[in-house]
């Protein structure tokens, strides 16, 4: 007995209405700025307007990646342009509330993009470049959407996230603990300090696990559909 859902099954799941065709120069794009945003981002911790840059880039290549669906150029674009005014005016008004504003649009808007991509992923009939190009960017995705969480958490309850040293949390702190979590890798530098933190990241390892669980069931399951034709 199969004890994973079907394609159909889990996509089910999921809500809205996905592009019909996500083009491969698109998430390749998606991809690309994803893995450049997380290996530059600590080299400009103290340059802001850097980093306003950066993310700026990854929100229009993933715009741009939703553009071919109505709902989803409609969620992109209704969830983008906070999550750019925001990005934009942290280095210039810093405050705890921009930031909680920040990291409730983010949460949302990172949150709407892997759905959507998602989506993509488990109604493909083939597994191809497109496919493989979905899947990196949905799971970088949902690491920066859990990052959001984070500090979301960490804002409204201080201490939720704990540096094993006493150093100060920032952003960057929480991209670092939410994709340490996601894969499981535990290094214990920094640690759930309150409930709330503490189920998130109950809830993103279990997730993680089973996102790369899924996806490996899929792709079998595809190539070996392929194989047979």
């Amino acid at each position: 007995m199969d004890l994973l859902p079907s394609r159909t099954s889990i996509a089910s799941w999921l809500p809205w209405t996905p592009p019909q065709k996500l083009h491969r120069r698109r998430l390749q794009l998606l991809l690309i700025t994803l893995v450049v945003l997380i290996l530059v981002y600590p080299l400009f911790t103290e340059a802001p307007k850097v980093l306003s840059l950066l993310m700026t880039i990854v929100l229009a290549a993933a715009v741009w990646t939703l553009s071919e669906d109505r709902w989803g150029w409609y969620g992109a674009v209704g969830l983008g342009l906070p999550h750019l005014i925001t990005i934009w005016l942290m280095p210039v008004a810093p405050s705890w509330t921009t930031s909680l504003f920040r990291a409730v649009v983010s949460a949302l808007f990172y949150g709407f993009t892997t759905i959507i991509v998602l989506r993509h992923i488990l109604r493909s009939r083939q597994v191809v470049q497109d496919t493989l190009y979905g899947a990196a960017s949905a799971y970088l995705l949902l690491g920066l959407s859990w990052a959001s969480l984070y500090a979301i958490s960490d804002l409204l309850q201080p201490g939720a996230i704990i540096s094993a040293n006493g150093g100060e949390i920032g952003w960057i702190e929480y991209v670092y603990f939410s994709f340490v979590t996601l894969t499981t890798l535990g290094y214990g530098d920094l640690v759930p300090g309150h409930a709330s933190a503490q189920s998130l990241a109950i809830l993103q390892g279990v997730v993680g696990t089973l996102y790369v669980a899924v996806l490996v069931s899929q792709f079998v399951e595809q190539y070996a559909a392929q194989q047979r034709r």
